[in-house]
């Protein structure tokens, strides 16, 4: 079973077609790229998996629930989010604090958003700067 399931998935805005019937499945560990020019529709694409936009047809289902519906802080807390093509980290809060603004979705336990986040900074190789605040990251 697929781990992101989208079956003829269509969104219309008044007159204006932005995606008709799009189909794909992702397993999970596969890597699948969407690429196209600009005004193609891919934002509106994401937006309507993760909740910020309802299809107008079709069909969304995460871990073989249903995303049709669910607002998008439900959809994240799934484990299905988005995020944007110049992401903004807090400033004034440590590398390792902006880490557990994302943790906490799956993990509401300050100790153990704590950990995870450490793990994944590790992981992506800063571990060494879990205490410098973002503004200062080059």
């Amino acid at each position: 079973m697929a781990l992101l399931d989208v079956k003829n998935l269509t969104k219309r805005f008044g007159g204006l077609v932005a995606n008709k019937d799009i189909s794909l499945s992702v397993d999970a560990g596969e890597i699948v790229a969407i690429i196209g020019p600009n005004g193609a529709g891919k934002s509106t694409l994401f937006n309507g998996l993760v909740g910020h936009h309802e299809p107008t047809s079709g069909s969304v289902a995460f871990a073989g629930e249903s995303m049709i519906g669910r607002r998008p802080e439900q959809v994240a807390a799934m484990g299905l989010v988005r995020t944007y093509q110049i992401p903004r980290s807090f400033g004034q809060m440590t590398v390792l604090e902006n880490a557990m603004v994302g943790a906490l979705l799956r993990h509401p336990r300050l100790p153990d958003a704590r950990r995870a986040s450490a793990r994944v900074l590790e992981l992506v190789g800063l571990a060494d700067r879990a205490d410098t605040l973002a503004a200062e990251l080059n």
